[in-house]
């Protein structure tokens, strides 16, 4: 498998290895390779757009840069916080449906609820991948994790739970 890094970590010892330049796809050995549109035509998170949502991703992004940190996170605290699995006991349809109540601030594609998006991906992955039962589940579950932003779940703000690495 080759991974293409275009912007190396500084202290990371590539040692004699060189980067490979971006090819704009993902190969996985052969098997598997991103497409530049989705299923319906569209591309993917170009933050540079002008578009009603702009301001929304820089205002997040803006936030998440001030206040995400080591000393926010506190590893071990975060864990002993949310590693027992005591807030709430739900099925993953019911985690999914919690979901319709947040629009993820840090993407300047979409501006509905997250169920909408999860639903989306998920058959944009079944239109493009019919035999890939494991692929379509993939999508629907792919940001489950935002539930954290629910009461039920500890209410954590966008800033500490949503977002893309270093999209500007």
């Amino acid at each position: 498998m080759t991974i293409t890094l275009e912007h190396p970590r500084i202290g990371v010892d590539l040692g004699e290895k060189k980067i490979i330049p971006d090819t704009n796809e993902l190969d996985l050995d052969g098997g598997f390779s991103v497409p530049e549109t989705n299923a319906f035509g569209q591309t993917f998170r170009d933050y540079n757009a002008e578009s009603e949502r702009k301001k929304t991703v820089e205002e997040f992004y803006r936030t998440n840069h001030l206040h995400q940190s080591y000393a926010f996170v506190k590893v071990k605290r975060m864990r002993e916080e949310y590693g027992k699995l005591n807030r709430v006991e739900m099925s993953i349809w019911e985690s999914i449906e919690l979901l319709n109540e947040f629009v993820d601030d840090s993407d300047p594609d979409l501006d509905e609820p997250q169920i909408e998006h999860l639903l989306q991906t998920a058959e944009a992955i079944r239109k493009d991948y019919p035999n890939e039962d494991w692929l379509h589940l993939t999508g629907l579950i792919h940001d489950l994790g935002k539930v954290l932003l629910h009461p039920s779940f500890g209410e954590l703000p966008q800033w500490a739970v949503v977002g893309k690495c270093n999209p500007y």
